[in-house]
């Protein structure tokens, strides 16, 4: 008898734990959270639109959607509605580019960057090597971000500043995307290494100061092109690769590298982008042209984002050496980036939780009113993506509302 109590008390144990950690108990948790924790209210905000994802153990454990994908045209958004994911896009780069020196087509991180783009492009000879663009220490300067007026759509702002011309939603100009790729490489021509930093009084930067470089990862892009091709003999474009080695693998299969032919993808289910600016909320259709070229052109879903991390984490990319490649932190950050490292398109963040400190990789992404932060928990395998398609938080308040949120999984599934 006595025997027969402790099987059951041991059955009701797990019992007990199932029901704990069940979808169907979290769901309610974490909906009454979000709202508490949302940083501006809900119901006036329905115009536009957000996605939050929390993904535990390799399950999507919570998806919130609230308001409209297309403000003009009142298309309410839905899980599955893509938005663009900005600079998180450079973790879906540097898996690719560990990817392909696990396949042994970029043959070291040491390697010039010259190596892989010349003679295709003719760069100067600069001496920057494949792992200071993956880690933002190529001192690369020259980011559209310093332009004054971004969105005049001119040759003399914005992309402009590249030689690129500026694309938008509703039309573009007849550019193939090889022709898009010279136009960039056009800037660098008299270009000379180190850059000169925009952001700390225009003091000269040593390739050992981490700074963060969108051309930097846009020149990665390149790379991986030419590697590939000059390995196997075929040429693929960027978002095709993206979908071979990353997409496919970890289950997002309507994300894309948002180009065809030259022309912007116009997807059945993606969102319009929006800007706020001293109470009004303006449609932005502008759409970066040099997007293609990898610091952030993916378009996903929050609930297709939220795979990433975990699927590339258990090895379904690539093996288990360039998986830790990947993750590990290798970069102090500057003072723009505190308590942080960076890895390959990953930051690494330490944590305070209820059960101790706890390392995160994370990255945000701001684009043309889309505004995006992705966080993880590799060893509690915790994922939470939150996307909207309006720039009305700054990156600081979405990573505030992203880690809130994960700490509602943590404290719910950990202790």
């Amino acid at each position: 008898m006595k025997w027969l109590q402790i099987i059951k008390e041991f059955i009701m144990s797990l019992y007990s734990k199932i029901v704990i950690t069940s979808p169907e108990d979290f769901r309610p948790i974490a909906d009454e959270a979000w709202r508490s924790i949302y940083k501006h209210d809900i119901a006036s905000d329905a115009d536009t639109s957000c996605q939050v994802v929390v993904n535990v153990y390799g399950k999507e454990k919570f998806s919130w959607v609230n308001g409209n994908k297309d403000q003009i045209n009142n298309q309410r958004a839905d899980k599955d509605t893509r938005y663009g994911i900005g600079s998180f896009t450079k973790s879906f780069t540097g898996a690719l580019v560990e990817k392909l020196i696990d396949l042994g087509y970029i043959a070291n991180r040491d390697d010039l960057a010259t190596a892989y783009l010349n003679p295709q492009y003719s760069f100067p000879e600069h001496n920057v090597t494949v792992e200071q663009l993956l880690l933002h220490t190529s001192a690369i300067g020259g980011d559209y971000t310093g332009a004054s007026n971004p969105q005049a759509g001119s040759d003399e702002a914005g992309p402009g500043l590249w030689g690129i011309k500026y694309y938008t939603q509703t039309k573009s100009w007849p550019m193939t995307p090889q022709e898009l790729r010279e136009h960039f490489t056009s800037w660098w021509k008299d270009q000379t290494y180190p850059g000169v930093d925009i952001w700390d009084n225009n003091t000269p930067l040593t390739a050992s100061t981490f700074y963060y470089s969108n051309p930097g990862y846009i020149m990665l892009g390149l790379i991986c092109e030419e590697a590939y091709k000059a390995a196997t003999g075929n040429y693929l474009r960027l978002e095709e690769l993206y979908k071979e080695f990353i997409f496919n693998p970890c289950d997002m299969p309507n994300a894309t590298g948002q180009l065809t032919n030259g022309q912007w993808e116009i997807a059945k289910n993606q969102a319009s982008s929006y800007t706020y600016w001293w109470g009004t909320t303006y449609w932005n259709p502008e759409i970066y042209a040099v997007g293609v070229f990898s610091a952030g052109c993916i378009m996903a879903s929050a609930s297709e984002a939220a795979n990433f991390l975990p699927n590339l984490s258990k090895g379904l990319v690539m093996s288990n050496s360039a998986t830790e490649k990947f993750f590990e932190g290798r970069v102090d950050s500057s003072p723009h980036q505190p308590n942080s490292q960076y890895g390959s398109g990953i930051f690494k963040y330490d944590v305070v939780t209820s059960s101790g400190t706890r390392t995160l990789y994370a990255h945000g992404g701001l684009r043309d009113g889309f505004s995006t932060y992705a966080l993880y928990d590799r060893d509690l395998d915790i994922s939470v993506v939150y996307i909207q398609n309006r720039t009305v938080l700054t990156q600081n308040q979405m990573w505030e509302d992203a880690l809130a949120m994960y700490q509602v999984a943590h404290d719910f599934y950990n202790v």
